[in-house]
């Protein structure tokens, strides 16, 4: 089996994963389950990733190699080594190489020496459909990534790459006025409604570390704001400060006049109710 292979020192393990040449998906997920917690030497890695170097992923006539099933720590952990940017380069590339939403992950875990590079990626991959993903993964690398997607935001070819850059710029921008202290105005509060879900999670860390009374009294306030993306961006942060923040928006819920903001705190209340347990456990996760 692969996980004998493996166990003995035989790299064929570590290609059957990658190259996905034979064996079935049984036998590929055998093999990464072996491989997660298996001493993953610099020379294995380095095979390893000249073997799907060497690969046509888009070969027709081979069925494309079952990636979803290894463990994401197993290709964080080629990050260190020379050619392993080539091969996200090869494996996002590629029609059949990669799942995007799990080459995001794994670059939004991408620090050392290559991690520019990670980003450079992550920016060209803003423009697929799986944008979103990209823009949830330069959220993890953090705001230090900003000035790079600034930079390709001033050098968008065209009004629409433009705006998806835009829009990745100030996911960055909101996380760092909230690490850093920064005022929880109108127009930062109408700015975190249009981040994504990572965004505004990574916020409401942030939030958490800061006087809890004081962002709950001004996040409560902005329930009753005349301008809906300000509102919005009141009860998305709300409902990731835990039950505290739930209880916030109740009570806004029942003295607020009747009409469409009241309307509005009764359907994400009816939200919050099947989502509240998933929002605390994924702000409280380290």
């Amino acid at each position: 089996s692969a996980g004998w292979l493996w166990r003995h020192g035989d790299n064929r393990a570590l290609a059957i994963v990658l190259a996905g040449l034979g064996g079935g998906p049984d036998v590929r997920r055998a093999a990464a389950w072996q491989l997660g917690d298996g001493p993953l030497t610099d020379r294995l890695a380095d095979q390893a990733i000249d073997c799907v170097l060497a690969m046509d992923l888009d070969d027709e006539d081979r069925e494309p190699p079952d990636w979803t099933s290894l463990p994401l720590d197993l290709f964080v952990r080629f990050r260190h080594r020379p050619r392993a940017f080539a091969l996200f380069d090869k494996l996002c590339g590629s029609e059949n190489g990669w799942d995007h939403h799990l080459a995001a992950k794994t670059l939004g875990r991408w620090t050392g020496p290559n991690q520019g590079r990670a980003v450079a990626l992550l920016v060209s991959m803003l423009h697929d459909h799986q944008r979103r993903d990209a823009r949830n993964a330069l959220v993890v690398l953090g705001p230090d990534c900003l000035p790079a997607v600034q930079a390709a935001r001033d050098d968008a070819p065209d009004p629409a790459s433009r705006q998806r850059l835009e829009a990745a710029v100030n996911d960055l921008e909101v996380c760092r006025q909230a690490e850093t202290g920064g005022g929880i105005t109108p127009a930062f509060l109408a700015a975190a409604s249009r981040t994504t879900a990572g965004a505004r999670d990574r916020v409401a860390v942030a939030f958490r570390e800061r006087d809890r009374a004081a962002v709950l009294s001004t996040l409560a306030s902005a329930l009753a704001h005349d301008h809906e993306p300000v509102r919005q961006g009141g009860r998305d942060l709300l409902g990731r400060m835990g039950e505290v923040g739930r209880r916030t928006i109740a009570r806004a819920r029942d003295h607020a006049p009747q009409g469409v903001a009241q309307q509005e705190m009764d359907r994400f209340l009816a939200k919050l109710a099947k989502e509240g347990a998933r929002l605390d456990e994924t702000v409280s996760r380290p």
